[in-house]
């Protein structure tokens, strides 16, 4: 069973709500600079509770704030959700996290036995090496947009792969099949909306 709390670092906060699984979740604007801590425990991953519980403790100790936890009388994870108590663990790993590059944060909760892991940045998986040695991604020609970097299909087929034909349809791509085909519109009446602006039709004649 995997436990997991987000935190944030080098930025302003945008928002901050109470994690189900472990009470702590941050969320920065950029979203660009987080890290996720995980819990992982074959004995404890019986009783979830108890690890999430663990998790919060041992996050708390990291930011030396364990304090907190004797100041409310907290028990579990079900006693953090109180906006009072929220604002008190945000701001007490806030208060450490912000100062740091996400880098020294995972390294901060490494070396207090916290295993964690970087939240990838679309620009970090293009760059990943394991992403490249795997093909994750591929340029692919989309016949609307153009060329763009796509995730291949999963799961992979060795004798039946999986294909993309394009990223996303143009706004108003089927206007005209639903028009006609389920609204029973002929062509002038679907010509006559485009032209009073009321449809539009892309990326089909």
């Amino acid at each position: 069973m995997l436990y997991c709390v987000q935190v944030y670092t080098n930025g302003p906060r945008k928002s901050c709500r109470a994690c189900h699984c472990c009470g702590v979740l941050f969320e920065s604007i950029q979203g660009l600079h987080q890290l996720v801590l995980y819990s992982l425990d074959a004995v404890e991953s019986l009783v979830p509770e108890i690890a999430a519980w663990r998790l919060f403790t041992d996050v708390m100790k990291a930011v030396k704030r364990s304090d907190l936890i004797d100041q409310f009388g907290l028990k579990s994870t079900f006693d953090t959700v109180p906006p009072e108590v929220q604002e008190k663990i945000y701001g007490a790993i806030e208060e450490v996290t912000k100062k740091m590059t996400v880098i020294e944060a995972e390294q901060m909760f490494m070396d207090c036995g916290i295993p964690c892991s970087r939240i990838l940045t679309p620009w970090d998986c293009i760059n990943d090496e394991n992403y490249k040695d795997r093909k994750t991604l591929f340029e692919f020609d989309c016949p609307h947009y153009g060329k763009h970097l796509a995730t291949q299909p999963q799961p992979r087929l060795s004798r039946t792969p999986g294909r993309i034909k394009w990223l996303a349809q143009p706004i108003g791509y089927e206007t005209f099949e639903i028009l006609n085909k389920y609204l029973g519109y002929s062509k002038e009446d679907v010509q006559q909306l485009i032209d009073e602006g009321v449809s539009v039709i892309q990326g089909k004649e």
